[in-house]
């Protein structure tokens, strides 16, 4: 009987698991509508974002080598690391310029030169936001709306 029990598990595990057609994955590079903090009280800002790889921005020259060490420990430090990287001012300058460059690549409806057009800067608060949600992706949404 136990036999009989774990082949129609593995069945199941079968039917489950399917191959996910392109379109769907051309759903999820074309981004996700969330809500981020807002630029003032009770105004909600929601944008189309996608989640670039870190990567990828690395290795085709978004990031310029000079940012390279507050890339590295903004992504693979640890909070220590990142402590120590916020009482130096310069260091602060680099990474607001790394938050910036993550920005323009994430938000794809408005755009940051579309807001900057409109007079309007992103706030340290939404920099952040969006810097954990490339990081780890719809979680950052739950602590967000509490």
């Amino acid at each position: 009987m136990l036999g009989n029990s774990n082949k129609t598990e593995r069945e199941k595990d079968r039917e489950a698991v399917k191959i996910i057609d392109l379109a769907t994955v051309k759903e999820y590079a074309d981004g996700a509508v969330i809500e981020l903090p807002p630029f003032s009280a009770g105004q909600p800002f929601v944008a189309r974002v996608r989640r670039p790889s870190m990567l990828r921005m690395v290795s085709d020259g978004t990031f310029s080598n000079p940012l390279l060490e507050t890339v590295n420990i903004l992504f693979n430090g640890d909070d220590e690391d990142r402590k120590k990287q916020t009482e130096n001012p310069e260091n602060m300058k680099a990474m607001y310029s790394v938050l910036e460059t993550l920005a323009e690549s994430m938000l794809v409806e408005p755009t940051v030169e579309q807001l900057h057009e409109k007079g309007l800067e992103l706030t340290d608060e939404q920099l952040m936001f969006l810097y954990m949600y490339q990081q780890r992706g719809a979680l950052v949404l739950k602590s967000f709306r509490k």
